[in-house]
């Protein structure tokens, strides 16, 4: 709370300034409609001398600027336990999603647990567990898009953190070297595009047994089935494979609103992100151990990327290592011009460097989830 009183006495303290300013133009605009221009420019000047001698009465002796950078960086280090989201209400408008400066979303959240990991005691904010963290990158599947640049690890490294935290996962710091880790969680995050089929395929004189001996039909089922898993767990990539091969999509879609709006995001490409979290001391014995795997997508068309990454990342916050089965969650794209600041709750924890990152990652129209990370499927 003492950081929040500095924040609030700096802006008073900015404010009162702007005040006397006002007052200072003020009355050198009566002084020169009442009496002449040079008692206006006398009264101006002894104001001008009399602020700063003011200012530094005042118990702000760093700049406004660098006393907000320093408070939030203090807060920073504040973590809030995360709640269950809600939707935001539907919005109408008449823009497309491209046009709208901050359109609404839905993004698509599944926590899978192992086995092994329902056997563990579930974390909470006062009873943390600790991990060390690995980037696998950006890894992007489908056809790739000219132009687009990889995001680094750097870039969402914070709000992983932060949104990790109050969820009861701590990424394991050097100055507490008592907080053993117990889990590694390896990160990826990309775009999931469709690919482009041959227009010849799509024609109406090509018969569905013509189309799905053609080529093309391996990597098109691939594609597809690989996204599904992505946007809706392997669950749901089960039931959609069934679906899929016994051409009956459009009853599996019909079964509730959930599992249509997974049948009719999985026809579009997608932004995801994916956190998969595996036993410290089985990968120290060359084992993969997958604990859980929380998974957050949303539809690509007309969003930015990079703007849209930390809040999905944020959206994902209570469902991360809490299973859940596939949901969404309707939230504005990007994140709004504006601070709000909640009740702080002090941790004895400071975020330290994580572990070894890799921040390069590749375009391929790879036919796996991740072609560069490919964890057990949960159970």
């Amino acid at each position: 709370m003492e950081q929040l009183h500095q924040i609030q006495t700096i802006v008073i303290h900015r404010l009162h300034r702007w005040t006397q300013i006002q007052t200072t133009v003020l009355a050198v605009f009566i002084c020169v409609h009442l009496c002449n221009l040079w008692i206006a420019l006398c009264l101006f000047f002894v104001f001008a001398l009399l602020l700063p001698v003011h200012a530094q009465t005042q118990s702000a002796p760093m700049s406004f600027d660098n006393n907000i950078a320093a408070i939030a960086d203090q807060l920073g280090k504040q973590f809030i336990p995360a709640k269950r989201p809600t939707s935001d209400k539907w919005a109408f408008t008449f823009l497309p999603v491209g046009l709208h400066p901050n359109p609404q979303l839905d993004y698509a959240i599944v926590t899978e647990m192992t086995d092994e990991g329902r056997k563990l005691p579930t974390p909470s904010f006062d009873h943390p567990v600790y991990y060390i963290s690995q980037s696998m990158g950006q890894n992007d599947v489908g056809d790739s898009y000219a132009g687009m640049k990889d995001i680094p690890y750097e870039y969402l490294q914070t709000q992983l953190t932060a949104s990790l935290a109050s969820n009861g996962y701590r990424s394991v710091a050097p100055k507490h070297p008592d907080h053993m880790p117990t889990q590694v969680l390896f990160f990826v995050w990309g775009m999931h595009n469709t690919i482009e089929i041959p227009k010849y395929l799509l024609s109406s004189s090509i018969s569905r047994m013509e189309w799905r001996d053609s080529d093309w039909w391996p990597e098109y089922r691939q594609n597809m089935l690989s996204r599904a898993k992505t946007i809706g767990g392997q669950k749901f990539a089960n039931e959609y494979a069934a679906a899929f091969d016994g051409e009956y999509l459009s009853k599996l879609s019909a079964r509730d609103d959930t599992t249509g709006m997974l049948v009719y995001a999985v026809g579009s490409s997608c932004y995801y992100l994916i956190v998969t979290a595996c036993d410290l001391e089985a990968l120290k014995s060359n084992q993969r151990k997958v604990l859980w795997i929380t998974r957050i997508s949303t539809v690509s068309r007309g969003v930015n990327f990079k703007a849209t990454l930390p809040v999905m990342i944020h959206n994902a916050s209570y469902y991360f290592g809490r299973e859940t089965p596939p949901e969404f969650l309707r939230k504005r794209a990007y994140k709004k011009a504006r601070v709000d600041i909640g009740e702080a709750t002090v941790v004895d924890y400071i975020t330290g460097t994580s572990g070894t990152t890799s921040t390069t990652g590749t375009t391929t129209r790879a036919s796996g989830e991740n072609s560069k990370f490919q964890s057990p499927n949960p159970k």
